[in-house]
């Protein structure tokens, strides 16, 4: 049938971050790549320019993907059924590839000189942001005030 939707499992999320991977590779943005396969399926990836670390990664039970970029930021999206673990990995992906190639706006949160948060904006194609701190920690820096320096976009 034409309109089936490939099962996601171990080896055919495998095959998708070794296309990425590549992909990444072919245009520049990356120098290597490794996919470990070990309890869960993780590809590890560093940027081209700044060595910066991205990490996809996709749990044992095939319903959860994990995204970090740069040891700063985590997302992750959960689904239960093929069509819709697909999307959420064709979401980080696309994620990861404009952290890779800079396709972003992050800012800084400071205060006395001290990085207390962060914020990263991915308008195209996804419209996404990811910050951190979170919770009790992050809602006590914002009343006790920061400033905020836009230190990336390309």
């Amino acid at each position: 049938m034409s309109g089936e939707v490939e099962s996601v499992s171990p080896a055919s999320v495998e095959r998708a971050f070794v296309r990425f991977a590549e992909e990444m590779v072919r245009e520049g943005f990356v120098a290597d790549f490794s996919v470990e396969t070990q309890d869960l399926v993780r590809l590890k990836l560093r940027r081209s320019d700044d060595d910066a670390p991205v990490t996809l990664s996709m749990t044992g039970s095939g319903e959860v993907f994990l995204l970090n970029l740069a040891d700063a930021y985590d997302t992750q999206r959960a689904a239960y059924d093929d069509p819709d673990k697909w999307d959420a990995l064709k979401e980080l992906l696309l994620i990861a590839k404009g952290f890779l190639s800079g396709e972003y706006e992050e800012e800084l949160h400071e205060r006395r000189g001290k990085v207390i948060g962060r914020l990263i904006r991915f308008p195209e194609p996804t419209d996404t942001s990811l910050s951190t701190p979170r919770g009790l920690r992050g809602l006590f820096q914002r009343l006790v005030g920061y400033e905020t320096k836009s230190t990336h976009s390309r």
